[in-house]
């Protein structure tokens, strides 16, 4: 059993068994690319996780929690650094729809920065290519 990595992965280093695990789980549908992913599970990726694709960015849990949105969906970024490998960075996404979606990225080996610049490259470059290029506004603090 190959345990999870304790930051987020680039694409390139999650297996194909770990990609089949994650279609069962349907946190990645047949045809998408990873960008990056990050387990939360301790010993598992069946135990929680965040993954951004070409396409979307989902955040899945034990059993069939699952919350995604297309990357050209989010409207507002707020990321809140670790500041410590004992901290998890926070994010809160808003979505077009309406929607928040928030999730933690472990601040070890600086995870959680690397997974902020992937996303909001990606959000970027997804509502250019979707003709709908729109700076990320920040939100307001959350208290």
């Amino acid at each position: 059993m190959r345990m999870p990595a304790i930051a987020p992965v680039r694409g390139s280093q999650v297996t194909p068994r770990q990609r089949d695990t994650l279609r069962t789980l349907g946190a990645l549908q047949e045809g998408e690319d990873i960008t990056l992913f990050y387990a939360t599970g301790m010993f598992s990726i069946k135990g929680g996780g965040v993954l951004i694709t070409d396409s979307r960015l989902v955040v899945y849990g034990e059993g069939a929690q699952i919350e995604q949105c297309p990357l050209a969906d989010i409207s507002a970024i707020e990321f809140t650094g670790a500041g410590s490998v004992f901290v998890e960075g926070r994010f809160l996404l808003d979505v077009e729809s309406g929607d928040l979606i928030t999730f933690a990225v472990t601040g070890q080996e600086d995870g959680d920065n690397l997974f902020h610049r992937v996303l909001t490259r990606s959000v970027t470059e997804a509502g250019q290519a979707a003709g709908n290029p729109k700076p990320l506004s920040k939100l307001p603090p959350v208290k």
